[in-house]
Order: C-alpha cells, then structure tokens, then sequence
C-alpha cells in the first residue's frame, strides 16, 4: 500500500525539544501502529527536556531574577536557573537531572556553541558527576545553544 494511502499518527513533543528523540528509542518497526504509539509515550514518561538560551532582558519568571544576555537553564519548561555563563547554565539543569535521579544525560549543543567548547563542558561534567553517563551531539539547533534530555 503507498505511503499516502496509510494512516498517520502524530505525536506532539513542542513541550520537550528532546523527548522525540527518546520516543524514537521506543519505536519497533515490526509492531502494530497502537504498539508503537504506546511504547513511545511511555517512553516519554521517564525523560527530563530542558533548554539553555539567553535573555534578551531584565525580568523575573518562576521566580528566577533574569539579566539581559544571562543564559537561562529552562527545564520542562520551567525556568529553573539564570547564569552569568553558559557553562554555569548547563551545570546548574544537569545538577537538577541527577539529583532527580538521572543515568543518561545527552547534550545536544547549537547555537554560536563551538565543538571544541561542547567537548571540554562534556569532559567537565563526566568528571563531576562520575555515576552519570554522557552523549554529546551536535544538535545543529539555532534557538537554543544546548537542549539537554536525562533519562
């Protein structure tokens, strides 16, 4: 049967940038549509989405007191961290992650975010949090400079 004479179903992951990659994970080609959509929400359950950008102003939000051009560690969409630097960022939403129990923590950096300064933050953490795994990714994004899954 064509590809345009099946059924589609759609999943929305605008709430967590990360998770469709998770919910990936849980998809088998081999199963029934409703066996995937399943196993793929399910998936969903286990992981943590949070993003690093940087303010464009003054505010408070959540609480949080936010400087322009601080970087802003967002976690489910909660605004959890504002930061003098990026690395600071990151620090505070993966220290966030493992002390809510983290294993996996994948670092998907973009925007006017250098490889060779994603490597060194990656190393960083892998030596401050030693029960953690990393992955890194050039995630090729230009809204966030890194968006971070834990599962």
């Amino acid at each position: 049967q064509p590809a345009w004479q099946r059924a589609a179903t759609f999943m929305s992951f605008r709430r967590k940038p990360s998770a469709g990659i998770s919910a990936l994970m849980g998809y088998m080609p081999d199963v029934a549509v409703e066996e995937n959509v399943g196993n793929m929400t399910a998936s969903l359950a286990t992981v943590q989405s949070g993003e690093i950008t940087q303010a464009v102003r003054d505010t408070t939000i959540d609480g949080v007191d936010i400087r322009e051009h601080e970087f802003m560690s967002i976690l489910d969409g909660k605004i959890i961290a504002s930061c003098a630097t990026l690395a600071e960022a990151v620090n505070a939403m993966v220290q966030t992650m493992v002390d809510d129990d983290a294993e996996l923590i994948s670092l998907h950096y973009g925007l006017d975010v250098d490889a060779g300064d994603a490597q060194a933050l990656l190393e960083q953490l892998e030596g401050d949090f030693e029960d953690v795994d990393f992955e890194l990714y050039d995630g090729g994004q230009n809204v966030y400079h890194y968006i971070v899954s834990a599962e």
